[in-house]
């Protein structure tokens, strides 16, 4: 989809099949989940690992 084109269009369903309470962003326009995306390309956990667990954040919980 090409953003700001009034003549198209695209259903998106979303669905939460899960216990947690879920949070939709856009990486186009959310400035907090770029800031956490330069923060956690920096951490070393994720240079070493294929995995890193963490705690489930709650939707507009800060960040860690």
């Amino acid at each position: 989809m090409l953003p700001y084109n009034n003549e198209a269009y695209a259903l998106v369903e979303i669905t939460n099949p899960s216990d947690y309470d879920t949070e939709l962003f856009s990486l186009d326009f959310d400035q907090q989940f770029l800031k956490e995306e330069k923060h956690l390309a920096k951490y070393e956990e994720f240079k070493n690992n294929a995995a890193v667990y963490l705690p489930i954040r709650n939707p507009g919980s800060p960040f860690w």
